[in-house]
């Protein structure tokens, strides 16, 4: 089986938790958090980003979140890979 790559675990985490940031994403090893962002809408999911703030204040977090409105829900991304043949974390079947 093929290792994941970054933007399958970014597609798996969105999936799983309906955001992430980019605190998150290098944690997860994964240093252009951005970059896979912009492969994932390419591929047609619908995200929007904001700062993280405390206090009214802008931190040094940014927040990407799948804009739930647009349908790229969870029930329609499942629908999507299985057009594609893939699974959940973006790996073939």
């Amino acid at each position: 089986m093929k290792k994941p790559t970054q933007r399958d675990r970014v597609r798996a985490h969105l999936i799983e938790h309906g955001s992430s940031t980019n605190v998150e994403a290098v944690q997860m090893h994964i240093l252009r958090l951005s970059e896979r962002i912009r492969e994932l809408e390419a591929d047609g999911f619908s995200i929007r980003g904001d700062w993280v703030r405390e206090g009214g204040k802008k931190t040094g977090t940014f927040r990407y979140t799948v804009d739930r409105e647009t349908g790229s829900d969870e029930d329609e991304i499942r629908r999507r890979d299985a057009r594609r043949g893939e699974g959940a974390g973006g790996e073939k079947r």
